[in-house]
């Protein structure tokens, strides 16, 4: 079984520094196969928390069993 985390990102990189070798922490001993997503919106718009989850979603969901939409 693979997990896939997705997480929607826009302009938090102190977050994010400490958010992914928090996970890969957390997650090395539970014998977990799992892949990290990073959602970046780039654009000046409103953040689209939805958009970003679906977008990954759609291009991932054949390749994993399971999902995690986490924020930072």
């Amino acid at each position: 079984m693979k997990l896939a985390i997705i997480v929607p990102y826009r302009d938090r990189r102190d977050e994010m520094d400490i958010f992914i070798p928090h996970m890969e922490e957390f997650l090395s001993n539970k014998q977990i196969d799992y892949k990290i997503f990073i959602a970046e919106q780039s654009d000046d718009r409103p953040f689209n928390y939805g958009k970003l989850c679906n977008a990954v979603f759609n291009e991932i969901k054949d390749e994993f069993d399971y999902f995690c939409f986490h924020d930072i």
